[in-house]
């Protein structure tokens, strides 16, 4: 992700349904979260533009659960000079 810009997420599923969400540092800790919520089937895309000032570059997890699957993806986030 290029000099601070919002994080852009991308999903979709086959039904609508409750998702968890949520952004996770390498050893698990939480840095970000999106409301539970419902969420339409199909493609969906979040804007994550509450990106702490102090979270350092490097890779995170975005991690998305839901009755049919929970996956972890990477994120690689990189700051601005």
């Amino acid at each position: 992700l290029p000099n601070d810009a919002p994080v852009e997420l991308f999903f979709h599923i086959k039904e609508n349904q409750k998702v968890q969400i949520g952004v996770y540092d390498k050893w698990g800790k939480a840095v970000g979260r999106f409301p539970d919520k419902v969420y339409p089937h199909g493609p969906n895309r979040l804007v994550w533009d509450r990106v702490p000032r102090d979270l350092p570059a490097g890779v995170y997890y975005a991690n998305f659960k839901c009755a049919e699957f929970s996956v972890s993806v990477p994120v690689v986030f990189v700051r601005g000079r």
